[in-house]
């Protein structure tokens, strides 16, 4: 019953909806992406733009609207007419921003799921003069000196700083969490030995993990990365239960019609899950998922609480 209801909704997709005159999409779609060019999200926005650009017909224009941790362009989604022609992608640090931020929208009920494209761990990444070279060693480290090893992040508040000050906590060490602007120059200051530790992406790190520039002292995922199979997770090294990866997912306006909704997910699935560009993608360090919008919706509620935890109990604030 479940699937017939599924198949009728994406039928209905193809149909002229009440307010309009063509079959949808008949014009471009606009994908918002709430950070600058280059980052995973970017990225990833434009991979899958090209696909359903094929397969719908028409253009899908990524348009980046950076600030507030991915706010300003989460607002600026919210605020979209729900005609099924604007999207939003977001990473984790969604999840963030109603800890942080007074917000002009709600974040759970003015945007709703679409899809979960895609995850990607983060990697405890070190400078390798680091004299630690696994979670043990780093925790052990970490105790006997206690306010000496810090660590970098793409901005205070974002998810790889929560990722560190969860690690510190489950622990129980002290670390310094220094704040950069980006992912980009955090990567820089642990290369160069200017600052110890960093959670950055697989996707990220992985060139320079490869060219054995940074050591892995583990992943945030509860599962191995198919990009890095020899490296252990922080669970399965001492930390059960430590499960704080990066996600991709896209959301919509509320009020978008269902049809729209369920036929944007079921492509992104489709494509998603494509040998060709889920072979790719896994080799980036991405883990491609294609979900359905509840279960993307149960994703999101789970990693609120938890990134609500993490910030109260951690006393972050944003200046």
């Amino acid at each position: 019953m479940k699937i017939r209801v599924t198949l009728m909704l994406v039928a209905a997709a193809w149909l002229p909806l009440p307010g309009m005159a063509q079959p949808w999409p008949d014009r471009p779609i606009r994908l918002i992406v709430p950070f600058p060019p280059g980052g995973g999200t970017d990225i990833l926005a434009r991979v899958i733009g090209q696909k359903l650009a094929e397969t719908l017909g028409q253009i899908v224009a990524v348009e980046n609207r950076g600030g507030a941790g991915g706010m300003l362009g989460a607002d600026a989604a919210a605020k979209s007419a729900p005609s099924g022609y604007t999207f939003l992608m977001v990473s984790a640090s969604y999840a963030v921003g109603p800890s942080l931020y007074k917000l002009p929208f709600d974040p759970l009920q003015d945007l709703i799921p679409v899809s979960l494209v895609a995850s990607v761990p983060f990697a405890l990444v070190a400078y390798p003069g680091l004299s630690a070279n696994n979670v043990n060693e780093l925790v052990a480290l970490a105790r006997s000196r206690p306010g000496e090893i810090n660590f970098a992040s793409s901005g205070n508040g974002s998810a790889p700083h929560l990722a560190g000050e969860l690690f510190a906590m489950r622990t129980g060490t002290r670390l310094v969490h220094i704040p950069f602007k980006g992912g980009a120059p955090a990567l820089t200051e642990v290369l160069s030995g200017r600052v110890q530790l960093l959670f950055s992406t697989v996707t990220q790190a992985l060139p320079q993990i490869k060219a054995a520039k940074l050591k892995v002292i583990g992943l945030s995922s509860k599962q191995r990365s198919e990009a890095l199979p020899g490296v252990p997770t922080i669970d399965e090294s001492g930390l059960p239960g430590f499960d704080l990866p990066d996600w991709f997912g896209v959301l919509a306006p509320r009020g978008t019609p269902e049809a729209i909704v369920a036929r944007m997910s079921e492509e992104i699935a489709r494509h998603i899950r494509n040998s060709d560009l889920k072979g790719r993608l896994a080799g980036e360090g991405f883990e491609p998922i294609g979900s359905s919008p509840a279960e993307f919706g149960r994703t999101l509620r789970k990693d609120m609480e938890e990134f609500a935890r993490v910030v109260k109990s951690a006393g972050v604030r944003i200046d």
